[in-house]
């Protein structure tokens, strides 16, 4: 399922350069990890598949603020998000989790020991 959330975040973001492309997978994983952990999931069920694209598109555009993606607000368009590099994607994870919270809770199990 990683490689179908990563085609979709390549496609809705328009991106073309090949230096991000490459990085998507990684922002995927991420993504997994920190929903499994606040879900307390041991695997992704197939009904979070866009709420996990659209968790790695926040923490793309975030933890990326220089590069040009297709923001769909009012529909696809390019716009350039500030003009800084790279930041810490651990805190930018975390926020885009605490930002979803709401989202998120619905996938929420109990943890058992």
């Amino acid at each position: 399922m990683r490689d179908k959330v990563a085609k979709i975040v390549e496609r809705r973001l328009k991106i073309a350069d090949e230096g991000v492309i490459v990085q998507i997978p990684d922002y995927v994983e991420q993504m997994e990890y920190e929903i499994k952990r606040f879900c307390n999931l041991s695997k992704m069920p197939d009904d979070i598949l866009y709420l996990w694209v659209d968790l790695v598109k926040e923490l793309m555009i975030t933890d990326m603020p220089n590069e040009d993606f297709a923001i769909d607000a009012q529909g696809p368009s390019n716009v350039s998000i500030g003009k800084f590099s790279y930041s810490n994607t651990k805190e930018n994870a975390e926020k885009v989790m605490t930002d979803n919270h709401s989202k998120l809770v619905q996938f929420r199990r109990i943890r058992t020991r």
